[in-house]
């Protein structure tokens, strides 16, 4: 079951807008200009996304592939994310600034959760690291239940995550990796795959149900975002699945030119994700005293600009590199 979704790629570069305006608008700088709530929900866009796209993109179910289709997601997220690690441990040394430890620094590098002494969060030391590691977990149990025909493994991938969701409400003693595993927000990346799944009876519905889905998880994200406050996956994570769904049956619609430019942000958006972070811990450094608005726009320029920059000169690269070894690998065999 493969397709090139437009929708999917204009939603993955909405997601990360949402997340640069969200981090930049919480800047001490910027801070107060705008109330963000809302915003959040452009992590819960991208776990509901690739729940959809991985049941999409994996039609061979034989247990001979598990091993290969981890691979390919490692390089796809790994070797970036390790670069934008880097380059983030870089300016703090030449800023002059406290470093994470030598463990610290580490486990960020190997994908395990702790808390961390600059901040007393559960995450690592890149600003949006912590998803990544719930992404590649994620992966490993998709992985795992490979074999498996859609439906049931779906059903085996959200018994897995309840069960982590129980350890942590039960847990007397609470560890991190019980804390982080055990969030309800992993369930999104089960709900992405549902939507996959029921996405052969979208033909029954006309357009305009699924115009009216999406202004429907509009008003579901600005309710629960401003003003009735809600567990985070029924708040923003029902958002994000009303908002994918309704955009996956309004399909042709994102097919238009005058979408290129956004659809090209989901191609970058990635890069724009782990980027813009490291622009931020950058910036106090970088950025001259402006008003809370203008020094808002004008991080928020630099924040994607570093992106797509990243995109071009980082990202596909490493893509082709990746993709030029598995044809040299597949030549051999």
């Amino acid at each position: 079951m493969r397709e090139d979704f437009q929708s999917i790629q204009v939603l993955r570069g909405v997601a990360a807008m949402m997340v640069v305006v969200y981090h930049i608008i919480n800047q001490p700088e910027v801070a107060g200009i705008l109330i963000s709530p809302f915003l959040v929900g452009g992590v819960d866009l991208f776990f509901v996304i690739s729940g959809f796209v991985m049941v999409l993109t994996t039609g061979n179910r034989q247990k001979r592939v598990a091993s290969a289709f981890l691979w390919r997601r490692i390089q796809r997220i790994v070797p970036l994310y390790w670069v934008a690690l880097t380059l983030t441990l870089v300016v703090w040394s030449v800023t002059g600034s406290q470093l994470p430890t030598g463990e610290e620094i580490l486990k960020s590098f190997l994908f395990v959760p702790y808390t961390s002494s600059l901040n007393d969060l559960l995450q690592p030391f890149l600003l949006v690291g912590w998803t990544l590691n719930l992404e590649l977990m994620f992966y490993i149990v998709f992985a795992l239940t490979i074999s498996m025909r859609p439906a049931p493994q779906l059903a085996a991938i959200a018994g897995i995550f309840l069960l982590g969701v129980g350890m942590r409400v039960l847990s007397r003693e609470q560890s991190d990796v019980i804390e982080f595993y055990g969030s309800p927000i992993i369930l999104e990346f089960a709900a992405g795959m549902l939507i996959a799944l029921a996405l052969p009876q979208f033909r029954g519905f006309q357009q305009w149900h699924f115009a009216a889905l999406a202004g429907f998880a509009l008003l579901w994200g600005i309710v629960f975002g401003f003003f009735m406050p809600a567990p985070r996956f029924i708040g923003q994570g029902g958002f994000a699945v009303l908002l994918v769904t309704a955009c996956l049956g309004l399909e042709p619609w994102f097919r238009q030119q005058a979408l290129a430019f956004p659809r090209y942000l989901g191609d970058a958006s990635y890069s724009i994700y782990l980027f813009h972070a490291v622009m931020i811990v950058a910036s106090p450094f970088l950025m001259p005293k402006l008003p809370p608005l203008f020094y808002g726009l004008l991080l928020g320029f630099l924040c994607v600009a570093s992106g797509l920059v990243a995109h071009r000169l980082i990202e596909k690269p490493l893509i082709s590199f990746f993709h030029g070894r598995r044809a040299v690998l597949a030549t051999a065999n």
